[in-house]
């Protein structure tokens, strides 16, 4: 089983991921604001195979679950606090953490079960 820290560190990795080699994300409306960050991020420490893993899994998600697959993609792909992400989202903080969380929780369970 993944460690929760082990998912978030991947998560990580995976964002880096999206905008080195994509250049932009794709589905997510607000994306030209973070265009200049691309520049910004240091390379992935993870390779394209973990990396489509990851992508893979919190596809499944966001088709699980929209609300969570999106809180889980912005939050780890635009790098916003989670009060903000809530603001954007229309939910409150501790709705947003207890979503974020949640999907992490279940992107964890789907990459264990590959």
């Amino acid at each position: 089983m993944h460690a929760i820290d082990d998912t978030t560190l991947l998560l990580e990795e995976w964002s880096k991921w999206i905008w080195i080699n994509r250049g932009v994300v794709r589905g997510f409306p607000s994306q030209a604001i973070y265009a200049r960050q691309i520049s910004n991020r240091p390379e992935p420490m993870i390779s394209d195979l973990v990396a489509g893993e990851v992508d893979y899994a919190v596809a499944q998600l966001c088709s699980r679950n929209e609300d969570m697959g999106r809180a889980v993609a912005m939050y780890f792909i635009s790098g916003v606090s989670l009060r903000e992400l809530g603001r954007k989202m229309g939910y409150s903080v501790r709705k947003t953490t207890e979503m974020v969380n949640a999907g992490v929780a279940q992107v964890s369970d789907a990459l264990d079960s590959e």
